[in-house]
């Protein structure tokens, strides 16, 4: 049986391998090659909460299984709140075959399907990100975010001074421009598109705070400090994987490339 850690998920992965991936799945799950079993997901006291996601592909044929969840104490140890780790087994078999510390693969694979959302319904033309939550998922995102629309300006805001800081360093690494809002009112007027990066249980934007023809993408992030191990990143490669995999302006799975649906990034 393969066994992969988190560094080995670093090395063979980055946002465009992630989002080819990902695009290739929504498109077997059009065509019905692909099955997502019902979530399981309950408390276990330390307000911790584990949770069991699985599914099957058709064309592997592989199922999967991913267990894990939200420890919010984690951060104090110095690890990220969020773990996961994943189980393939061949569907001819049921045999393990892989078992694959997914902490890291996860954020890739919610960043890659905010960013899939972004290019299907956002403006070709938006430059503008905004961000409600800093936390160790933002970068993620706004790697992702690159890959599939022209960002030069990310605006945010967060309860967190520090962690509000340090996003904004590493997004002016990059060579955007930053702004800090000081509610999330201001960062939805302000965004192209928008990514909510809260626990909150209730509603954080609200409908008429946005412009027309925007994008609202949402995950749960509930770390506390920015803890995960950084996005891998292709320097100069923004849009990339827009443009060479032919997806702007197009919201059916079933439009996309064959390289796409193959899942095979170059």
């Amino acid at each position: 049986m393969l066994i992969l850690s988190e560094n080995d998920a670093r090395m063979l992965n980055g946002a465009e391998e992630a989002m080819c991936a990902v695009a290739a799945v929504f498109a077997e799950k059009a065509r019905d090659q692909a099955h997502i079993h019902p979530v399981i997901c309950e408390p276990i006291g330390c307000d911790a909460d584990f949770g069991v996601k699985a599914g099957a592909s058709v064309l592997r044929p592989l199922l999967g299984v991913t267990s894990g969840g939200c420890w919010p104490g984690d951060s104090a140890l110095g690890l990220t709140n969020h773990q996961s780790t994943a189980i393939l087994f061949d569907a001819d078999t049921g045999s393990a075959v892989a078992l694959v510390s997914a902490v890291y693969l996860t954020a890739l694979r919610s960043a890659a399907a905010a960013a899939i959302a972004t290019q299907a319904l956002a403006r070709p033309d938006s430059t503008s990100l905004g961000i409600i939550g800093c936390g160790s998922q933002a970068m993620f995102q706004l790697d992702a975010t690159l890959l599939v629309r022209p960002i030069e300006r990310v605006c945010a805001w967060d309860p967190c001074t520090s962690r509000l800081q340090d996003f904004g360093r590493q997004v002016v690494a990059l060579g955007l421009a930053f702004e800090v809002k000081d509610c999330p009112r201001n960062v939805a007027g302000a965004a192209g598109v928008l990514v909510t990066l809260t626990p909150s249980g209730q509603a954080l934007i609200e409908h008429g705070w946005m412009l027309p023809v925007r994008v609202s993408t949402r995950w749960e992030q509930t770390d506390v400090a920015s803890t995960s191990s950084p996005p891998r990143r292709w320097p100069q490669r923004r849009c990339s994987w827009t443009r060479r995999n032919g997806l702007c302006g197009s919201a059916n799975p079933n439009t996309l490339s064959p390289r796409v649906r193959s899942s095979t990034c170059r």
